[in-house]
């Protein structure tokens, strides 16, 4: 053998070293498991249309629908310690009529032995589970849940009550079957590892492994509730002015005016005009006649872009403004304002004219 071929075969004796101390190492670290079987000391059934007679000494247990009743108890006594971690209640079918129909297994809390037992004294409680017996074949229900429950409160002996439904009729070995010994079973499973050892010294921190990929994106979350007002912001700078709005509806006729000078009176007729810019808020505007001339008629033009004339009125026919004596009783005075009757009207060059009349001479 050369020392390449004996090298290779040394490689292949540490490989197949190892994975024995590591299948040892993984054979130590299981949990010991027991298997046990509860003893079976009643099996029977009872019939509703023979209430009073006992079937205990019967080689099987026959159900037939719900008017022929399996009745089974098994001993707790013994369990072993250690949890358990399944239970199963195995029954064999030598016999079977009916095509149809399901086997169900009960709860029950009768505790009577199989010699005495009678249609009266069975107690029917919650339904386990359901099955489907086949013939010369075992039929199996889980009662890990029901035996677990009877050994946490310390029962002594759990029971069962088998039922068909459908035209199900079928025989079931009894512990007093000789013929296949294929008495009910109450098999189980039980847990024996001992207490957890004290934790070992924590190793050394491994090499951080590279950063997985980045996951998708979860569900966007509710909505969360609206927050407080916040407080009012300062107020911003006055905007530019808008474009002149399109001229408004033809206003309602106003009041007659007063009757004019008598035709013939009159000499020349002249309008005068009277200009302000940018005048006050309803400040008063006056265009006056010229004596001998006398006012008739007049009126005002605002600035481009302005509010509304708010008042127009002749001074010739005015008693408040004669009154005062700031204008003379002969003209025509318009006054303006904003749209909103505080600010003073847009900027701009306001006309109020008069039509005035000198008498005639002749």
């Amino acid at each position: 053998m050369n020392n390449k071929n004996h090298h290779v075969h040394k490689q292949q004796y540490k490989i197949k070293s190892l994975a024995l101390m590591g299948a040892v190492a993984a054979l130590t670290a299981m949990p010991v498991i027991a298997l046990a079987d509860f003893t079976l000391t009643d099996d029977s059934y009872v019939s509703s249309a023979q209430v009073k007679k006992n079937f205990g000494k019967a080689a099987f247990i026959q159900v037939r629908g719900t008017t022929q009743t399996g009745y089974l108890k098994f001993s707790l006594n013994g369990a072993p310690t250690g949890t358990l971690t399944q239970a199963k209640l195995k029954l064999f079918v030598p016999k079977r009529k009916g095509a149809t129909g399901a086997l169900s297994l009960f709860q029950s809390s009768t505790n009577v032995g199989e010699m005495t037992i009678k249609n009266a004294d069975l107690n029917i409680g919650t339904l386990i589970g359901d099955a489907t017996p086949q013939l010369n074949q075992w039929v199996e229900f889980d009662v890990t849940d029901y035996v677990k429950e009877s050994l946490g409160n310390g029962a002594t002996a759990v029971s069962f009550v088998l039922q068909g439904s459908d035209d199900l009729n079928i025989r079931l070995d009894s512990k007093e079957g000789k013929a296949t010994a294929h008495e009910p079973k109450l098999e189980i499973i039980w847990d024996n590892t001992g207490a957890t050892g004290a934790a070992g010294a924590t190793g050394a921190t491994g090499d951080t492994g590279p950063q997985g990929p980045t996951g998708a994106d979860g569900a966007s979350g509710p909505v969360g509730p609206q927050g407080p007002t916040g407080a009012d912001g300062a107020t911003g700078p006055e905007g530019p002015q808008g474009p002149a709005g399109a001229d408004g509806a033809t206003g309602p006729q106003g009041p007659k005016g007063d009757n004019g000078l008598t035709g013939g009176a009159l000499g020349t007729v002249v309008v005068r005009y009277a200009m302000q810019v940018n005048p006050g808020n309803n400040a008063l505007v006056v265009a006056e006649c010229v004596a001998p001339e006398v006012a008739f008629g007049g009126g005002g033009a605002p600035a481009a872009n302005s509010a509304q004339i708010v008042r127009s009125l002749p001074l010739f026919n005015q008693a408040e403004i004669a009154a005062n004596g700031s204008v003379t009783p002969n003209g025509w005075g318009v006054s303006w304002t904003s749209s909103n009757g505080n600010n003073p009207p847009t900027p701009g060059q306001y006309t109020v004219y008069v039509v005035c009349a000198a008498p005639n001479p002749g």
